[in-house]
């Protein structure tokens, strides 16, 4: 391995001295496009060097991070590369944020139909590396659904074009679905192209709130499988983003004309559940980004749609705060306190063990400093008959395909799957 008191010398002429900086002993490279991405990724594969892809640096905490001696930015990536509107697709470098992004396509009344956490520094590459989405996947399905094509560099280098730029496209393997949420572990996303949508002319958002989730669930039951234009449809358990409500709450979101028929479908579903419905007039003023406290451990949960509302009370008997989009996924806050004695890793493993068996999955987003050590200890995956680790088969699968893709372990690394001790 070389010798790190000299690397910036090795890296400046791959991407220019200027962009070479170093930081708490971590060398910063920029590269400007692709072939500068893969004149480093070479570089530090063949020298046993470490790389941790960054872009908004919004979402670090969501995966493994391990030492590395090279933090490569894409942020000089930013541009629109194309946009064959009449096609309606994009191609975008990964360093570009996803609001440069959305104000670029509204100029031809087009977006991509994905609503990420930060988006104002939220860049391409990391949204698709943490397969981000909010409530609009209700309507428009998730991430995965929406990436035609990328270009990547894998970890010795390599450039690989994979997917395509049209809708229509069955060439080769989907490999943009597996780079998607892949936490830059397996190849470093350059170019994204996305499938785009037509901007909504008609939007009106609503508001219906009741002491417990629970008591929402036969409404957004009934709204899911009515004909109404539902855009967005989500439930937060015990949150008080308005004076009048403190509990729980169900965000509606139409998108349709004639406006009042929709109004009035919604009104008459409201009633028939004894409910009343509020009228909002713009956008939810509470979102997910309210959930990530420095002071709470904070989750995402999967879960199927029927166990949205019990799964919602859970956390707010623990004292959490949750937004659940309708088709299953949860984002949920615990504060870093006990609560009735009990610890919050404590609580937080007990809804893991509870989601597993109902068929879902947890994934730990952010963890307080005070409980870094601890959480370090836990395993990727818990045996939910009892209180030993053990490694699950989805997480051998993703070490074969990270052994193909990154043999030397060059990029991001995966869970740790050594032995641990149980939370207690």
């Amino acid at each position: 391995m070389l010798l790190l008191t000299n690397l910036a010398e090795h890296l400046a002429p791959l991407v220019g001295a200027e962009f070479v900086a170093e930081r708490n002993g971590v060398f910063v490279v920029s590269p400007k496009d692709t072939q500068e991405v893969a004149a480093v990724m070479g570089f530090a594969d063949q020298h046993g060097l470490k790389v941790r892809p960054t872009g908004g640096r919004t979402k670090l905490s969501w995966g493994s991070l391990a030492e590395v001696q090279i933090e490569l930015s894409l942020l000089r990536l930013n541009q629109v590369v194309d946009h064959p509107w009449q096609d309606l697709t994009c191609t975008v470098q990964a360093g570009c944020t996803w609001e440069t992004l959305q104000q670029t396509l509204a100029r031809h009344g087009q977006f991509v139909a994905l609503d990420p956490l930060w988006p104002s520094t939220a860049t391409v590459g990391g949204v698709c590396a943490t397969n981000d989405s909010g409530a609009l996947r209700h309507r428009y399905g998730s991430l995965r659904d929406m990436v035609l094509g990328m270009t990547i560099v894998l970890a010795d280098g390599t450039i690989a074009r994979t997917g395509g730029r049209v809708v229509k496209n069955v060439a080769g393997y989907d490999v943009p679905k597996l780079m998607v949420g892949s936490l830059g572990t397996l190849a470093i996303i350059t170019e994204v192209t996305f499938r785009l949508y037509a901007l909504p002319r008609h939007q009106q958002d609503f508001l219906v709130t009741a002491e417990s989730s629970e008591k929402l669930s036969p409404l957004m039951r009934a709204i899911r499988e009515s004909h109404l234009a539902t855009q967005a449809l989500q439930l937060h358990g015990n949150v008080s983003f308005l004076e009048t409500v403190n509990g729980s709450a169900l965000y509606i979101e139409l998108n349709a004309h004639p406006e009042a028929l929709q109004n009035e479908m919604l009104d008459q579903m409201c009633l028939r559940e004894g409910l009343t419905l509020g009228f909002l007039g713009s956008a939810i003023p509470f979102n997910r980004e309210a959930l990530f406290r420095p002071d709470a451990v904070v989750i995402r949960g999967t879960m199927l749609p029927q166990y949205v509302a019990a799964f919602a009370d859970y956390v707010q008997r623990e004292g959490g705060a949750s937004v659940i989009q309708s088709f299953g996924v949860m984002y949920a806050n615990f504060p870093y306190q006990e609560r009735n004695g009990v610890p919050v890793l404590r609580v937080v493993k007990d809804l893991w063990i509870d989601l597993q068996a109902a068929g879902g999955s947890l994934t730990v987003l952010h963890v307080p400093d005070a409980l870094a050590a601890e959480y370090a200890a836990w395993p990727a995956r818990m045996d939910t008959s009892s209180s030993t680790p053990k490694t699950g088969e989805a997480v051998l699968l993703a070490n074969a395909i990270k052994q193909q893709f990154d043999p030397n372990q060059t990029l991001n690394p995966l869970a740790n799957e050594s032995a641990a001790q149980p939370v207690r």
